[in-house]
């Protein structure tokens, strides 16, 4: 199952981009991808699109250690140079590999090589660089995330989810970047319950996330278009009931964020 948190969106009904604004003392996105590191998935992923460079900027840094060929860390010029080969090759719209801390095999980071022509990379290349991410407390577990930048965003919803459906390996448990209330508890439960059909939580009645969207789905979500989402995808959704109203907020003004 690959968890997958939509973060795409440039913030238009706040008026500005609202992933990055302080809830708690970090990020509002932070605690979005901290609850999808705890939870027992085969993949993480993010989509990003309005505001990727300044959220990768603001929840990742570089963390320099040693190269696993040489012994010696990689240097920030050498990783401007790979930055502009990527660019140069074509392969900035692929699905970059970070992971949250240093990664127990000593390998570095993965980034894609180019294209073979179809729409495909050739297999993932080691690189030793990681990124760590500067907005967390506590034991906050770390993995292996899969960014995606997906440069048709405007067209809304359904565009990063077909960009997601591409990559997902297995079914899909969906996040909104912007609802850092979900209870972990809630998102458990949904996994417990995955099958053939869709589920998801719901607070009185109301359908709430993360969703979870199983394999059949997957060749309707690769087909969506514009901001229709999987709303149209979701029919015979199996309802968790859940008491906590965290699985229907979000944050759409900034008073939101001051009534955590």
């Amino acid at each position: 199952m690959t968890g997958v948190v939509l973060a795409a969106g440039a913030g238009t009904r706040m008026g500005r981009p609202k992933l990055l604004l302080p809830l708690s003392g970090r990020p509002l996105l932070a605690w979005v991808v901290d609850l999808v590191n705890h939870l027992p998935l085969d993949k993480r992923m993010i989509v990003l699109g309005a505001e990727a460079e300044a959220i990768r900027g603001a929840l990742f840094s570089p963390h320099l250690r040693p190269s696993p060929a040489r012994g010696r860390p990689m240097v920030p010029w050498l990783c401007s140079v790979a930055a502009c080969l990527r660019r140069t090759l074509g392969v900035g719209d692929r699905p970059r590999c970070y992971t949250t801390s240093p990664p127990s095999d000593g390998e570095g980071f993965l980034f894609p090589p180019p294209s073979d022509g179809r729409g495909r990379g050739g297999g993932w290349r080691r690189c030793p660089l990681t990124l760590d991410p500067l907005p967390r407390r506590g034991e906050g577990r770390r993995a292996l995330w899969h960014v995606i930048v997906n440069e048709g965003w405007k067209e809304g919803m359904g565009s990063s989810l077909r960009r997601a459906a591409e990559e997902a390996e297995g079914g899909m448990l969906v996040f909104l970047g912007d609802m850092p209330w979900v209870p972990e508890e809630a998102a458990r439960a949904v996994i417990a319950r995955a099958g053939d059909r869709p589920v998801a939580p719901a607070y009185r009645g109301q359908r709430g996330f993360p969703v979870y969207l199983p394999l059949v789905l997957r060749p309707a979500l690769r087909s969506l278009r514009g901001d229709q989402g999987a709303r149209d995808l979701l029919g015979g959704c199996q309802l968790v009931p859940w008491p906590d109203d965290g699985v229907i907020r979000d944050v759409d003004r900034v008073e939101d964020l001051h009534h955590a």
